[in-house]
């Protein structure tokens, strides 16, 4: 029985972990879209089942380009809230 307890509080504590990396990760997006000019982003997300990717991702306003590298954090931030 103390298998289970451990597992529990161990699948506990990483999505704690998880949840605090999403507040970090979201709080340096932020700041990197918003020194930009970035007025609003939307992460187009589809999924079916247990799968799905990152389909697109829109900026507004459209004039500004996202290096590749931004525009993989936001992928990988738009994944993991959806996951």
């Amino acid at each position: 029985m103390t298998q289970v307890n451990d597992f529990y509080a161990q699948m506990l504590d990483s999505q704690r972990r998880a949840a605090e990396q999403r507040v970090e990760t979201r709080a340096a997006l932020l700041s990197d879209l918003r020194a930009l000019g970035v007025a609003s982003i939307e992460v187009e997300y589809e999924g079916y089942g247990d799968s799905g990717n990152v389909e697109d991702v829109v900026v507004t306003p459209d004039t500004i380009t996202l290096t590749d590298e931004l525009r993989r954090r936001v992928e990988d931030f738009g994944w993991d809230f959806a996951y």
